[in-house]
């Protein structure tokens, strides 16, 4: 066979519809990388969480690490209560890497709501409106430690009888802050009394052990070992984090203002 014949056969060799279509969608579907594209930068954060928690770590030290301890101490209608539960709460938060501290850190945080309401009730101040924020906080905060610690005995890294003692003695600590509401209705008025026993009932409800001390089961030996809520409810681990911050920003004049308004 000449060339010239091979030329001609090669000329006549045609696609049919179907092997045209799927050439087509090969080139259409198949990405290519543009050699004039950007190369992307290895310092880019693309984890968003921690961009968040470092923009928040920021504001803190820009803000004042006397403005963080002193908002710490704060309650509802208080003009650093806000930032208190929206910056100051969740960046301490973050700093607890491991699944227990952070099931011990909700625990506090629902335990310091409730000694919030208390304080209120001092003052005279536990309204309707400061109730339900209370509420809707300590609610929260229980559903996270539930959510946190049966995630930890899924991945078994904490051992289960840890959790159960974990979990005995945040219950206890909720039924000794709900006595403490009972008593403190007997020294209020009316209007309190209402409020206090709708917050009284709530907290009862997230508790399995008897109201009554005298009913109480004994602890084991596990949980006598063991303080697993160490610290009070003011004076939780997480300060020392933040009287750390403090001397870096010990020169700084920075005036915070937290509206009020939810």
């Amino acid at each position: 066979m000449k060339i010239k014949d091979i030329q001609n056969e090669i000329k006549n060799i045609k696609l049919d519809p179907t092997e045209r279509r799927i050439i087509l969608e090969r080139v259409t579907t198949t990405r290519v990388r543009s050699p004039y594209a950007p190369i992307p930068s290895k310092w880019k954060f693309t984890h968003r969480p921690l961009v968040y928690t470092l923009a928040s770590l920021l504001l803190l030290v820009m803000s004042g690490g006397s403005v963080t301890s002193a908002s710490l101490g704060s309650i509802p209608g208080d003009s650093l209560y806000k930032f208190k539960v929206r910056v100051a709460e969740p960046v301490l938060g973050a700093l607890n890497r491991s699944g227990e501290s952070q099931v011990k850190w909700q625990a506090q945080k629902a335990l310091r709501r409730l000694d919030e309401a208390t304080k209120l009730v001092e003052r005279n101040k536990f309204t309707a409106e400061h109730r339900a924020e209370i509420e809707i906080l300590f609610n929260k905060s229980v559903l996270e430690f539930d959510k946190t610690i049966k995630s930890e005995e899924t991945k078994a890294e904490v051992p289960k009888l840890k959790t159960d003692a974990i979990r005995d003695s945040f219950e206890k600590s909720l039924n000794s802050q709900a006595d403490v509401l009972k008593e403190a209705k007997t020294t209020t008025d009316k209007k309190q009394e209402i409020e206090i026993t709708i917050l009284e009932n709530t907290v009862r409800a997230k508790v399995s052990l008897p109201a009554d001390p005298t009913q109480e089961v004994g602890e084991t030996e596990e949980e006598k070992s063991e303080d697993l809520l160490e610290g009070t409810i003011e004076e939780g681990p997480m300060l020392e984090e933040v009287s750390e911050i403090e001397p870096i920003i010990e020169e700084t004049s920075v005036k915070v203002e937290i509206d009020t308004k939810i």
